[in-house]
Order: structure tokens, then C-alpha cells, then sequence
């Protein structure tokens, strides 16, 4: 990477500081990536896909996260949070994908597989997962769940009248399961 511009650090100090603005929004609310926020999601992904292929890879994703935190974070921890919401599974990064991965990151840190494996789930930030998200997370886990065993997790696990399943009945599963 060659020089980097006075104006190239200055957006970048400023794309930072608004994602962090609204990470503690995200935190203290306990609601995911709300609209006026994916702005400055997206925003801040085009920034760090320095490439323009539309796509992130693991060593930006830590660049990322020290950014907005100060901490070193481990690659393998980093890299097992990025397979989670691979779902193309080429080891990079799309925007829907990074966004995935920054409501994962807002509300676990990587090193917490329990917290990460449950928002990596919620695919639709509803702060629930319904039967479809645990097919799929099981399935990036390698676990093999029939339909009847989605059905029983779901009724007994879930604390949901709709059959999804809060974050406390996730924690519930993964103590049964790991």
C-alpha cells in the first residue's frame, strides 16, 4: 500500500466514529442494525474494500475491529466469526455478509462462540431464530438435524409462542449441546 492522503485518514477517523457511535446505540437498545445505521455500514464497508471487489477479507476484518475498539483480536477467533456468516463460503466478505458480521461483532465478541454462533444466526436481526436460522447454523457447525429434531428444539427449547427461539433458549441448546 503506497502513501495514504490526510483526507483518506480523516474519513476514515470519521467512518469509525460513527460506527462506534452507533454500536453503543446498538448495545444499550439490544436491537440490531436499525436503518439510518446500515448507511454507515455500508459506508464504512466501501471504505475498506480498498480492492472495490465487493468484498473483505479476514486480515481487513481485523483491521476493522481494532479500529473500532483499540483491541487485538486473534485471527482464528476473527476467522471462525467470518465462517459463520460466509454463506458463499469463498472466505471473503460481501456487504450483506459484513453486515451479518458487524451485528455479530456489536452484540459478542469473537472469542464468545455461544453469543457469536446465536447472532450469526439471526440472520434477520430480529434478536430471535426461527427454525430456518438453526438449520442453518447447524449446518456451518457440520451438525445434521432432521426436520423432527428442528421440530423438538424449537417446542421445548423455545420460549417463543411462535416457535422461535430467544437468545436465552439458544444458550439453553448450546449448554445441552457442547
Amino acid at each position: 500500500m503506497g502513501c495514504v492522503s490526510t483526507s483518506t485518514v480523516k474519513k476514515s477517523e470519521m467512518l469509525h466514529n460513527k460506527i462506534a457511535a452507533d454500536m453503543d446505540k446498538i448495545v444499550v437498545d439490544g436491537v440490531g442494525i436499525r436503518h439510518c445505521q446500515y448507511e454507515y455500514v455500508k459506508e464504512f464497508f466501501e471504505h475498506v474494500d480498498e480492492q472495490k471487489e465487493g468484498r473483505v477479507d479476514v486480515s481487513a476484518l481485523i483491521h476493522i475491529l481494532h479500529d473500532l475498539t483499540s483491541k487485538d483480536y486473534n485471527q482464528e477467533d476473527v476467522a471462525r466469526s467470518m465462517h459463520l456468516v460466509d454463506d458463499d463460503g469463498d472466505q471473503k466478505l460481501n456487504f450483506s455478509e459484513f453486515r451479518q458480521f458487524i451485528y455479530c461483532f456489536l452484540n459478542a465478541e469473537p472469542t464468545d462462540l455461544p453469543n457469536v454462533l446465536f447472532f450469526a444466526a439471526d440472520k434477520n436481526e430480529s434478536c430471535t431464530i426461527d427454525a430456518k436460522e438453526l438449520i442453518s447454523i447447524s449446518q456451518k457447525l457440520n451438525i445434521e438435524l432432521s426436520q423432527e429434531q428442528i421440530t423438538t428444539i424449537t417446542k421445548e427449547m423455545g420460549d417463543e409462542f411462535d416457535g422461535s427461539i430467544s437468545y436465552k433458549g439458544f444458550q439453553r441448546i448450546v449448554a445441552k449441546f457442547m
